[in-house]
């Protein structure tokens, strides 16, 4: 028995895939971007711990994620891109 799913809850649960993947994802890649943009003489954090740590101490929890709403709506790309992946139509 097959069981097929329809093209609307495919791209619910892409979307709710993606968003879930870039709300993981982007504080890591933050702290990552930071780090890369320290110049030699002025280096502001030790380790991408200490990166979230400031972040989150000195802009808030959501400082890490400020200015992406589009990447964490539901229906961004990133959540389209996974349920186009994940659950190709035949």
């Amino acid at each position: 028995m097959e069981i097929t799913d329809s093209l609307p809850s495919k791209l619910i649960n892409g979307g709710i895939a993606g968003l879930i993947g870039v709300t993981c994802v982007f504080p890591i890649d933050l702290a990552k971007t930071r780090l890369q943009n320290q110049q030699n003489g002025q280096r502001m954090y030790t380790s991408m711990s200490d990166c979230l740590i400031k972040t989150i101490r000195s802009e808030g929890y959501f400082g890490m994620y400020r200015g992406n709403k589009e990447i964490l709506s539901p229906l961004s790309f990133q959540g389209r891109k996974v349920a186009g992946e994940k659950y190709s139509l035949p």
